[in-house]
Formats: structure tokens, C-alpha cells, sequence
């Protein structure tokens, strides 16, 4: 989770977060188990909420 959250902080300033998350926005599949466990704050909840909702859904068909 801490990975994802410094890719999404990190991903306009630091070429390597970037490329991470565009790992990750290209990934056919991300679990984030328990989140209801982990503290964050407003901001980096409002940052994984976006990254989620924008993230396409892909679905075979």
C-alpha cells in the first residue's frame, strides 16, 4: 500500500514513481487487501479513491 501511495504522491515530480504508476495503471490486476486497517490521511485517501475510479476496468469478453 505504501508503494501505491508514493507512486500516486510522487508520480508528477520523481521519474521512477512514474513510471510505477504507470505500472500500475497498466496492471491486469491490483489487490488491496484490508484497507479499512491502514491509517491514511484526507489527502492520500482522496488520491487512492481518483487513482481507483480512473483506473479503466478490464473484462474479457
Amino acid at each position: 500500500m505504501d508503494e501505491i501511495l508514493t507512486a500516486l504522491k510522487l508520480k508528477d515530480v520523481a521519474a521512477s514513481a512514474k513510471r510505477g504508476y504507470k505500472n500500475l495503471f497498466c496492471a491486469q490486476v491490483i489487490v488491496m487487501d484490508d484497507l479499512m486497517n491502514i491509517s491514511v490521511s484526507r489527502q492520500e485517501g482522496n488520491l487512492l479513491f481518483a487513482f481507483i475510479a480512473f483506473t479503466p476496468e478490464k473484462t474479457d469478453t
